[in-house]
């Protein structure tokens, strides 16, 4: 089983595509609102170490989400 990626944002898209085998994010613009998402729960939100040690088990998902909503889209136009 695969660890838990810390959180910041590349090395949770790179989890995503470790997990999902897919690389195409779409455009690039994505980044900057998971960027500041993540700034913001790092140093904005005073999880606690539990809330720390989860936050990125809930953002993963949604990377590998829109991974696959890519793909789909990909190869279904």
């Amino acid at each position: 089983m695969a660890s838990t990626p810390a959180l910041d944002a590349e090395e949770l898209c790179t989890a995503a595509v470790e997990q999902t085998g897919l690389s195409d994010f779409g455009s690039p613009t994505f980044r900057e609102g998971l960027d500041r998402l993540v700034d913001g729960i790092v140093n904005e939100a005073r999880l606690n170490e539990m809330g720390q040690a989860f936050a990125p088990n809930i953002l993963l998902p949604y990377l590998v989400s829109r991974l696959q909503v890519l793909d789909w889209h990909n190869r279904y136009p």
